[in-house]
């Protein structure tokens, strides 16, 4: 009895263990399904939102065009890669557009020496100053724009512009590119001009015309010859397909492509994918977009960067008075420059290849409100660190005799990722380099969104006045006057959601900070019975708070018990271009409407309606 007990309690036992075990499996199974099956929804959910969203937006400019006239130019966040056209014998950056008339632009090409001198141009414009080299060449003036016109150019583009880098004279160390359109006065570039954009391709190999004849004729030749030599695989019977291994891709989609041209293209050899990636390195293409009331865009400049003939993407618009003026006005952006990937605001390391320590180190910083600080000359050793902000500007001052040196950049948390610089200024005291968070060759009206990206700008200049370092950089480099308050405007309201059983609302405004370091509140009118109110309200906050809060905008229906809803948008400043004039679209349940939104830099704060740090 006490052994069939024990063997029963076992038993017993066995099975619970095994029956608690199977349920913990399964218990596990359901709860990593279960959670697997919520990341997807939500992930499809959060997809076709962003997808609603588009829609709505596209339906809101539909249904407003006025709204698609742009006060201020759209300045890209991200722009393209660097191109290394090192191994190129020459480069054919075109222009092409279309227009709602006959109307002209122009492709300008000028070039710098090191010190932003400039030496030559040329472009279509009559009476331009042309390069006295043939290094540079300019192909067609067109003034019409369209289709019809790019397909008589060599390129398929209205205009070109060839540049030959084994013709290049020595003394040339940057190339600018840019974009004049012409309009009628007081006409925006984009009532009259769209679709336009500025690409980029290789010349691989120059010729003379007697050559160009020459292969051109070979060229003809070995075309016969291949075409003579052709069979026409649809006039046999087709043979029976074979047994092919499973690895073996062939195009069967007999409804497009014959079996004579498909069986002939399957004979071609495949390129190769690092040769496709190397291709796609050396072409690029930009489009223009909506320049509102600026009739000039600078795509991009093809420098000398540490000896190789570079092509480095700007896209920022410009304002050119005249076409003779375009050299003057693109004088900023001449300096060598270098893209650093995610770099952000992680700290880096400088040193001299010498090793030498004859030196001190001076930092000047210039927020994005162009708040200046400098933190004086200092001995300064490889193992010290330097934060970079949002405009960095290292100058360099030896302790004995000046001489050239070569210099490096190093991330300090991974010392193998640097940047060497040769310097020939022979100088006490200079510039070395300017390392900013944003383009930097693009400050003045603007103040950009903070880039992952780091800009580091080899300036290698010599300061003429030391005594005041601040000064000094702001002149030379065209940084505005200080930035302290910001207006943001709420003009109107667009097609909000009826609250009311009327079919109406009574909307407001109200501004909100959830952050518990800021103080301040605003509040908007109301607008009785109105589905598009103008509130024309307006608020100030510290540029302190643009940089770290977000505030809350938030539109409600006036209610005699308790308000609703209509639908918010938060204001993340440090991802905005500011001046903004734009509609924002409400966020809420459903269609909720949009509203104007328009931020811009204030000299004096509100005294009732503003925010500010506590």
């Amino acid at each position: 009895i006490v052994v069939l007990g024990v063997a029963l309690v076992g038993t017993v036992a066995a099975g619970v263990a095994v029956g608690v075990g199977v349920t913990a499996v399964a218990g596990t199974a359901v709860v990593v399904g279960g959670g697997v099956a919520t990341y997807k929804l939500h992930k499809s959910r959060k997809k076709k939102k962003k997808k609603r969203a588009k829609q709505w937006k596209r339906d809101f400019l539909v249904a407003h065009p006025e709204c698609t006239k742009r006060k201020f130019p759209k300045v890209s966040k991200h722009i393209g890669p660097q191109l290394d056209l090192s191994d190129l014998e020459g480069y054919c950056i075109g222009l092409g557009w279309d227009s709602n008339m006959p109307t002209n632009a122009d492709l300008v090409a000028v070039a710098y020496d090191k010190d932003g001198n400039i030496l030559g141009a040329v472009s279509g414009m009559e009476g331009n100053k042309i390069f006295a080299s043939p290094a540079m060449l300019h192909s067609g003036d067109c003034r019409e724009g369209g289709k019809e016109s790019r397909e008589r150019g060599p390129y398929d583009d209205n205009e070109n512009i060839v540049i030959n880098f084994d013709a290049m004279p020595e003394n040339v160390a940057s190339i600018v590119l840019g974009v004049v359109f012409d309009c009628e006065d007081d006409e925006e570039v984009s009532s009259q001009f769209y679709n336009a954009y500025v690409n980029g391709l290789p010349v691989l190999q120059f010729m003379s015309a007697e050559e160009y004849t020459l292969k051109g004729i070979d060229l003809r030749k070995k075309d016969i010859e291949e075409r003579d030599a052709f069979i026409d695989l649809e006039k046999r019977a087709p043979p029976e397909d074979p047994d092919l291994p499973e690895d073996e891709e062939y195009a069967t989609d007999d409804s497009e492509i014959s079996e004579g041209v498909d069986s002939f293209r399957a004979s071609e050899p495949e390129m190769p994918e690092e040769e496709k990636a190397e291709e796609a390195l050396h072409a690029f293409t930009t489009s223009i977009g909506n320049l509102a009331g600026y009739n000039g865009f600078v795509p991009g400049k093809i420098a000398k960067v540490s000896g190789k003939w570079t092509y480095i993407p700007m896209e920022v618009p410009v304002q050119v008075p005249h076409i003779d003026e375009f050299g003057e006005v693109m004088k900023p952006f001449t300096t060598s420059s270098v893209a650093i990937p995610k770099w952000g605001s992680r700290p880096f390391s400088f040193s001299l290849a010498d090793g030498s320590s004859d030196f001190t180190i001076a930092v000047v910083e210039a927020s994005r409100w162009n708040v200046m600080s400098t933190k004086d000359f200092a001995a300064y050793s490889s193992s010290d660190h330097l934060q970079p902000g949002f405009d960095t500007f290292l100058v360099f001052k030896w302790n004995d005799e000046p001489r050239p040196f070569e210099y490096s950049l190093a991330m300090a948390e991974n010392p193998d990722k640097r940047i060497t610089c040769k310097n020939e200024t022979n100088a006490k005291v200079q510039i070395l380099c300017r390392i900013s968070r944003s383009r930097p060759y693009h400050k003045g009206n603007w103040q950009l969104p903070y880039s992952e990206d780091c800009f580091l700008d080899f300036l290698n200049r010599e300061i003429p006045d030391p005594s005041n370092l601040e000064s000094c950089v702001k002149d030379l480099y065209s940084i505005g006057d200080p930035i302290h308050y910001l207006q943001v405007t709420v003009p109107r309201g667009y097609d909000l959601v009826a609250k009311d059983l009327n079919g109406k609302s009574d909307p407001y405004v109200k501004v909100s900070c959830s952050s518990s370091k800021v103080k301040g509140s605003a509040k908007s009118k109301t607008i009785k019975e109105n589905l598009n109110p103008v509130w024309d309200f307006s608020f100030t906050l510290e540029t302190a708070v643009a940089d770290t809060e977000q505030l809350k905008i938030a539109v409600w229906d006036k209610d005699t018990l308790s308000d609703d809803k209509i639908g918010t948008h938060v204001l993340k400043l440090p991802k905005l271009c500011i001046p903004f004039d734009e509609p924002v679209i409400l966020k809420g349940k459903g269609r909720c409407g949009a509203i104007g939104l328009q931020i811009e830099p204030i000299d004096e704060a509100d005294k009732k309606l503003h925010f500010a740090m506590k």
